[in-house]
């Protein structure tokens, strides 16, 4: 404000003058920081009145942050039926979100809310997924001053259901029995049926003969220690 009333006041920005001066209240410019360089500027006012007096306003500093971070590391891991988890970092603290879709062409699901913390490595968990289903999924990231970059499209597949039981063993054999001790021999089955490698072996012994209910026998049988790890379908064990 002035006495005598302001006849204008002109912008500046480390002292060089912002567009023209202003001489309509009130007094304000639009600058776009887009084109500007880099950095720590000082913005002031100086406004001139009818009788020549100039007044200046205390400076102020601002800080021009035209660049988005930059995106790496992305990855899927921790892949299930029904969910994953996306891993990845930016060069500057900034938001975490991700858009996926199951697909070879997508619509992206409506991504969750980015994240409140601004941080470099970021994690976000996907769940409720399909099984044995390819996903499509991109990251974005937004620094503190606004700038936002997106990863090109990437995918993984989750785990399918397995449906398909070890195939039976039909070739257990007992050899070299002592007082304490016997050889067990089989040829090993799959994971599927005779194809791929089985998790693991059970081995139970008992002093009654199988029965006719063999679910019955097995279970009141004795667990045994020691069985090995499976080999590969048709692998000797």
């Amino acid at each position: 404000s002035d006495d005598r009333g302001v006849l204008g006041v002109q912008f500046k920005r480390n002292g060089a003058d912002l567009e023209l001066e202003d001489t309509t209240a009130p007094y304000a410019i639009i600058w776009d920081t887009r084109t500007a360089t880099e950095g720590t500027s000082t913005l002031s006012a100086v406004a001139r009145d009818t009788g020549g007096n100039i007044g200046t306003s205390p400076s102020v500093a601002v800080t021009v942050d035209n660049t988005s971070p930059t995106l790496s590391d992305i990855a899927a891991g921790s892949i299930t039926a029904s969910g994953a988890t996306i891993t990845w970092t930016t060069s500057e603290p900034a938001t975490a979100q991700v858009l996926y879709g199951p697909g070879t062409n997508p619509a992206f699901l409506e991504p969750p809310t980015p994240a409140p913390t601004l941080t470099t490595a970021h994690t976000v968990e996907l769940t409720g997924l399909s099984p044995g289903t390819t996903y499509h999924f991109q990251v974005r990231s937004r620094d503190a001053a606004g700038n936002e970059r997106t990863s090109t499209d990437r995918t993984f597949i989750t785990i399918g259901v397995d449906t398909t039981s070890p195939a039976e063993i039909t070739t257990l054999s007992v050899g070299s029995p002592s007082e304490t001790s016997l050889r067990l021999t089989w040829t090993a089955v799959g994971d599927d049926g005779l194809l791929g490698t089985a998790a693991s072996y059970e081995i139970r012994r008992s002093t009654t003969p199988p029965a006719t209910d063999a679910g019955a026998w097995w279970t009141a049988a004795t667990p045994l220690t020691g069985a090995p790890f499976p080999s590969s379908a048709g692998s000797a064990e």
